[in-house]
């Protein structure tokens, strides 16, 4: 397992208890969009399976702490192979919402400055949504 997989599955448990999102975005600040996008994509993958899994009527793994803590193993291990079959395609949605307001920053930063001239170039996936039309 790489160094970025044993951070993420050590501390989704941690990040979920201590400020869930506000947590997983101040870890994420200074990483590039596509390592980012791929973490959002894992974390938002194990908590889809977190929640079906509770919808059981019965623990996969029993009751108590033993329990919990094997269904927490299940959930990001799970998450984490249906994010990497990229099978919820999240991964270039994010990617390019991060890279859009990259854009848009860096231009509002240099606006401030008095050096832009032009708005930034407008992202392939905005409220048109070029994607959503191929995939008709």
């Amino acid at each position: 397992m790489d160094l970025s997989a044993q951070h993420l599955a050590g501390s989704v448990a941690a990040r979920s208890a201590a400020g869930g999102a506000e947590g997983l975005a101040r870890s994420l600040e200074h990483a590039p969009a596509a390592r980012a996008a791929a973490k959002f994509e894992q974390l938002f993958a194990a908590l889809l399976v977190k929640e079906m899994r509770k919808a059981l009527p019965e623990g996969f793994f029993g009751e108590g702490a033993g329990g919990d803590i094997y269904g927490g193993w299940f959930d990001e291990h799970l998450g984490g192979a249906i994010a990497r079959s990229g099978a919820l395609h999240l991964q270039p949605l994010v990617e390019s919402g991060i890279a859009g307001a990259t854009a848009a920053r860096a231009y509002e930063e240099a606006r401030a400055l008095g050096g832009a001239t032009a708005a930034p170039a407008a992202s392939a996936c905005t409220d048109g949504d070029a994607t959503a039309g191929s995939a008709r």
